[in-house]
């Protein structure tokens, strides 16, 4: 499954990823997923694609236990902290649509699941 937002989030959705993902994902703190701005084969493809694909650093981001454990997402932003946002609401939304649930999260306003389900949709 892929997700692709090319505009701006939400501050409230970007700021609550972490959140998020810790719930969808099942795990705790920063050990949860491996974070990542040097990887090759996605290099080479945001390169192939151009644009601001091929300007702007990334940050790849891999689940690395619980259930979705091996689910990797990627953010593109100016700076360190909107890439690990940006990857991390794309970590936890994949994750989310994956799952399958209908239940809300716990303090949401209901964004965030609108946005999984597109994904779940696409």
């Amino acid at each position: 499954e892929h997700l692709l937002c090319i505009s701006e989030c939400s501050n409230s959705l970007l700021q609550g990823a972490a959140q998020h993902a810790g719930y969808i994902l099942c795990t705790q703190g920063g050990d949860s997923w491996k974070e990542s701005d040097d990887d090759l084969y996605i290099s080479k493809a945001l390169l192939s694609v151009g644009g601001f694909w091929a300007t702007d650093r990334f940050m790849l981001l891999t689940a690395v236990c619980g259930p979705h454990a091996g689910t990797r997402s990627l953010g593109i932003g100016s700076n360190i902290k909107k890439r690990r946002r940006a990857a991390t609401l794309a970590l936890a939304a994949t994750a989310f649509a994956q799952w399958g649930s209908e239940e809300p999260l716990p303090q949401s306003d209901g964004e965030f699941e609108a946005l999984a389900l597109a994904l779940r949709i696409a």
